[in-house]
């Protein structure tokens, strides 16, 4: 019944799609790169665009509720998985059982430093369990298969 979009401008809109109404709209950042909604509708997920490295509040996935109200975010810092810095945050997706999150990174616009992976991280405990090498740059959607 409500679908979320998210513009090019650092816009989050939340749409009921029964009334054709925007319910209410959020900014995650100037370049916003992507969201991923739990499966049970209760959190949304979003990065805003840009260099971490730049600007410390691109080091964190933002959380909000179904209204659209700012949860605790998730901080990436910190995390040895990630060795000495927090690539770029691009797209995300939330695993069906809601338990873990999908971080697709980018490479950084001022380090030049190339991270393009995965990182999976468990979202009770805000730890990384993985991180997964990919060979090119430049993924911004993820999408969870069966």
């Amino acid at each position: 019944r409500t679908v979320y979009v998210i513009s090019g401008y650092g816009a989050v809109y939340a749409v009921d799609l029964v009334t054709q109404s925007v319910l209410g709209s959020l900014h995650i950042g100037t370049f916003a790169r992507g969201m991923a909604i739990a499966p049970d509708g209760s959190r949304l997920y979003a990065v805003g665009g840009g260099d971490p490295n730049a600007d410390p509040a691109l080091r964190s996935i933002r959380v909000f509720d179904a209204n659209l109200v700012e949860q605790p975010s998730i901080s990436l810092d910190g995390q040895a998985a990630l060795h000495d810095s927090v690539p770029p945050l691009e797209g995300l997706a939330v695993s069906r059982d809601g338990q873990s999150i999908y971080i697709a990174t980018g490479t950084s616009s001022t380090t030049g430093l190339a991270k393009d992976e995965i990182v999976v991280m468990k979202l009770a405990t805000g730890t990384v369990t993985r991180v997964i090498p990919l060979d090119q740059w430049g993924y911004l959607t993820l999408q969870v298969g069966r």
